[in-house]
């Protein structure tokens, strides 16, 4: 993919790192019928890492929201078990049948790309549609994002990894 190309939309200058992404996977124990949902799953690195840990015989529920024709496109030949929405992750709960409640949400979108009124709308609704000790995992480049990922979870780990761009990981956990 031509990260450059298409920045504004992925907010991205490269791939992911690896040591990243791993972190990400890492995060997630699958068991029987957890829901998961990936906002900005670009090319699929971090649900491909995620996939590989999946045991053959547990049901799960995997969202994978990508707002990218191409990206989608790659997606949807790679990863036939998700289901993939080719829209904004910002209205995600119109796709949660029967207000499912999610496991975990994944994500690696721009969100420094929107004002914090829209972030903290989103973030709100994120916790109100983790079931309870439900985890989000949200990889960033941002700094500042950290304070309102402080403000709306109590039980906030955060990581940093040194690359160019930096990259961040924060992990909350619902209470």
């Amino acid at each position: 993919m031509n990260y450059l190309a298409k920045l504004l939309t992925s907010g991205a200058i490269r791939e992911t790192p690896k040591k990243v992404i791993e972190c990400v996977a890492d995060e997630i124990h699958f068991s029987a019928g957890i829901t998961i949902m990936e906002a900005g799953a670009g090319q699929g690195e971090i649900t491909q890492a995620i996939l590989e840990r999946h045991k053959q015989n547990i049901p799960f529920t995997y969202y994978a929201f990508e707002i990218d024709e191409e990206a989608c496109q790659h997606l949807s030949a790679s990863f036939p078990q998700i289901t993939l929405v080719q829209q904004s992750v910002f209205d995600f709960e119109q796709h949660l049948p029967n207000n499912q409640q999610l496991d975990y949400f994944v994500s690696s979108i721009p969100l420094s790309f929107y004002k914090r009124e829209a972030i903290e709308t989103f973030l709100e609704k994120v916790k109100h549609h983790l079931k309870p000790s439900g985890k989000v995992i949200i990889v960033f480049t941002a700094a500042w994002l950290m304070p309102l990922f402080k403000k709306q979870f109590s039980k906030l780990s955060s990581q940093a990894f040194f690359s160019l761009p930096p990259y961040f990981m924060i992990v909350a956990e619902k209470e």
